[in-house]
């Protein structure tokens, strides 16, 4: 039965539990310190090389819109993002859309996210060891070293998405909340229901976990079971208006098509342990590698339940990393399709305080040292993965970008190829005769085509260029047809998720 760390009424439980937070109170900061060193490192290393994939130039073409266009565009599309492209509508004014600028902000959410889950985790060492001040240092450092490295959590510092603030609001509702089970003060009761309907606002399947703090509350009484009962209930309905919202815009996700055992393979290999969205030849390692360091890390937390003096909070935490993909599993099962790994990124940092205190309780120092050290050698291939150019799934847009040059006019076959010049935007204008109305008056992220046999027709001149998804099996047949009318094919490209062929129609 899960079991709450707070203190019950008996008097010897109460004296135990206020020791234990008098050594809370003691722990030293620098652990803290050298996890912001370390994500810093890890979460800065590389981040403009790898090219920008479909999901970040969403993110491009949301945040580059005025204002009020985008709180429109949110009411038929990407809702579930509306407050991260809220606070990036600004940083994009300012610093601009490469791929420096639009992925520091999630570098500096993890950065932060490292910090609180440091800090929190060398709370929760002094109940899972019983030994006070030392043994929470050690779950310190090795939170800190897993925290910039395991995979499944450092690739959202490097996506210009919401993930990583995701992560980071839902660690900062673990430490209030934390903080309100010590003391039972309303301001940290306050500060989780802000920080968790953040997270709900960046992660929509946060809200999966709500019910488990209420769980936890009721464990330690009466009375913080109910105020947290009212907490969870303000989460709720905060989050209600724009549940129902996404739930109108649940078409965007029907292109997921994963059955119960892709689902559970993926869970399996990719959840936490490899590189998400990666390709290239370091990420294939790191893929491979994946589900034997996902065995050996349930090995180890497993051995840390067994081994510790506070069991109910290792299963708490364990359900917390756990519920979000029994949920979704569940939810296929009755013919949803809801999952995709990184939606669950959110829980990544627990996985991280769950591996950090299992390896805290055990006895040999050797052999803590001996596993941290395999896991962490494990993941380099993962992490030097997600730095190769082609890591986001080999969608390739500098590449595309740069083959595209500059044309006079472009056809572009589907809407969202139209997302090319969203990332990277030509320094001239250029003729767009497949447009029927723009992103803006359209209130769409790329716009809306013409009808597709329109392409046969159109009119081009001078330098031109038909770009479409690489396996458009009608982007040839436009070409032979721009051929008839006189234009010559001067290049061909399909090495990025685009096929782009290169014509002079100036004759």
């Amino acid at each position: 039965m899960l079991s709450s760390t707070a203190a019950p009424d008996n008097g010897d439980r109460r004296e135990t539990s206020e020791s234990k937070n008098g050594a809370a109170d003691r722990l030293p900061r620098w652990p803290i310190a050298l996890a912001l060193a370390l994500s810093f490192g890890t979460a800065f290393w590389g981040i403009a090389q790898p090219e920008f994939w479909h999901d970040e130039v969403a993110t491009i073409s949301a945040v580059t819109r005025p204002f009020p266009e985008l709180l429109q565009m949110l009411r038929n599309v990407d809702a579930v993002h509306a407050l991260y492209y809220v606070l990036m509508h600004p940083w994009a004014a300012v610093f601009g859309t490469s791929e420096l600028a639009m992925r520091t902000p999630s570098a500096i959410a993890l950065i932060l996210m490292s910090g609180f889950l440091t800090r929190t985790t060398m709370r929760w060492a002094v109940s899972v060891t019983g030994e006070g001040v030392s043994r929470s240092v050690i779950s310190g450092v090795l939170t800190a070293v897993l925290a910039a490295a395991l995979p499944g959590l450092t690739w959202a510092g490097q996506e210009a998405r919401g993930y990583a603030m995701g992560m980071l609001a839902c660690v900062v509702a673990l430490w209030c909340f934390e903080n309100y089970l010590r003391g039972y003060r309303r301001a940290d009761l306050l500060g989780y229901g802000v920080a968790q309907i953040l997270a709900v606002g960046f992660t929509m399947y946060s809200l999966l976990v709500v019910p488990l703090f209420v769980l936890r509350a009721v464990l330690a009484g009466r009375k913080p079971g109910l105020h947290t009962l009212m907490a969870a209930a303000g989460v709720g309905v905060a989050a209600a208006p724009l549940a129902v919202l996404a739930y109108s815009q649940s078409e965007q996700v029907a292109w997921i098509n994963r059955g119960i055992p892709e689902m559970l393979q993926r869970m399996a290999a990719q959840y936490f342990f490899s590189p998400a969205n990666a390709d290239g030849h370091w990420g294939g390692i790191g893929h491979a590698l994946a589900p034997w360091l996902a065995l050996l890390s349930a090995v180890i937390v497993v051995v840390g339940l067994i081994r510790s003096r506070d069991r109910g909070l290792t299963r708490w935490l364990l359900a917390y990393a756990l519920l979000p993909a029994v949920a979704l599993l569940l939810a296929r099962i009755v013919g949803m399709q809801l999952y995709t790994e990184r939606y669950l990124a959110f829980a990544a940092p627990v996985v991280v305080a769950l591996l950090a205190l299992s390896l805290t309780t055990l006895p040999s120092r050797a052999l803590r040292m001996v596993l941290i050290g395999v896991l962490v050698v494990g993941f380099i291939p993962s992490l030097v993965g997600q730095k190769e150019a082609e890591a986001k799934i080999g969608h390739g847009y500098r590449t595309a970008a740069e083959f595209l040059g500059d044309p006079e006019s472009v056809i572009f076959m589907e809407a969202v190829d139209r997302s090319l010049i969203y990332a990277y935007p030509l320094d001239h204008p250029i003729e767009d005769p497949m447009l029927a109305e723009d992103r803006l008056s359209s209130d769409t992220l790329w716009g809306i085509n013409r009808e597709g046999w329109m392409a046969w027709e159109v009119p081009v001149h001078g330098r031109t260029a038909v770009v479409s998804y690489h396996s458009n099996e009608y982007h040839q047949t436009v070409v032979e047809s721009l051929e008839a009318r006189g234009c010559s094919v001067t290049g061909h490209d399909a090495s990025t998720r685009f096929g782009i062929t290169a014509l002079d129609c100036s004759g």
